[in-house]
């Protein structure tokens, strides 16, 4: 939680997640949110995919990569050719939900990412995106979207693909495709472009480091001599029980 003057902390309902005492500075937060940290993932992905074109009639499929590059996790002004196959994430429509009423702090991450601090569960956060492909040839587009389909479903355990994001807070995020839509755009009189967009849904947890304190218990005893009388709180606590045995 962010320090604010007395005034405007007054305006909060309720504790903030991160308030301990005694105060201290709360963590810095990450330069970029976990959608960000996700399509960096993915991107570093297809960077290291093999993708195959059909060659000559008579001869093998020649493998190709795509550059990172060429690769946008936000769309550019425009697609140069140069740059071509070219491969942009335009956003979707993004929803956070909540996680439900309680709080939840995953305990594993307690000083891992820094003393004194745990990851705190926000929401989950869904948006559907397009893998947008721009290609030179039918040939190299063919190739591209049947290695993104492959590729995105590549486990024994589920459909699509799971990431681990070392860049926010160790989180995952699951990537399934759900459509895809092939046309072509005429980028002039001589220049053909040919293009695929594969509709994505990212799913991930948004969370945020905040700190913490150990809770320190603590006991209070009232102890009397055997015999003596018990104070007048001590009967109204007991009730019924607040007979005493004999002292032997």
């Amino acid at each position: 939680m962010p320090t604010f003057s007395e005034t405007l902390r007054s305006l909060i309902w309720g504790l903030p997640f991160g308030e301990v005492v005694p105060p201290r500075d709360d963590p810095p937060a990450p330069p970029h949110d976990g959608r960000t940290a996700a399509l960096k993932v993915l991107r570093l992905y297809l960077t290291e995919l093999t993708f195959f074109r059909a060659g000559d009639a008579s001869g093998p499929p020649i493998r190709f990569q795509i550059p990172k590059a060429n690769i946008k996790i936000e769309p550019a002004e425009s697609v140069d050719d140069a740059q071509m196959p070219a491969v942009t994430f335009v956003p979707g429509d993004g929803a956070s939900s909540s996680l439900g009423c309680g709080a939840y702090v995953e305990e594993t991450s307690r000083d891992v990412f820094a003393p004194g601090t745990v990851v705190h569960w926000m929401s989950e956060y869904k948006e559907k995106f397009v893998i947008e492909v721009v290609t030179p040839t039918i040939a190299m587009r063919r190739g591209i979207v049947a290695g993104i389909v492959k590729a995105m479903s590549p486990t024994e355990f589920m459909y699509g693909i799971r990431f681990k994001m070392p860049a926010y807070f160790d989180q995952l995020v699951c990537f399934t495709i759900e459509r895809r839509t092939l046309s072509k755009d005429y980028g002039s009189n001589t220049k053909r472009r040919f293009i695929a967009e594969i509709t994505v849904e990212m799913t991930l947890t948004e969370v945020a480091l905040v700190n913490y304190v150990e809770t320190q218990m603590s006991t209070t005893v009232d102890v009397k001599a055997a015999g003596s009388p018990f104070d007048p709180a001590t009967l109204v606590a007991l009730g019924d029980a607040g007979e005493t045995d004999p002292a032997p």
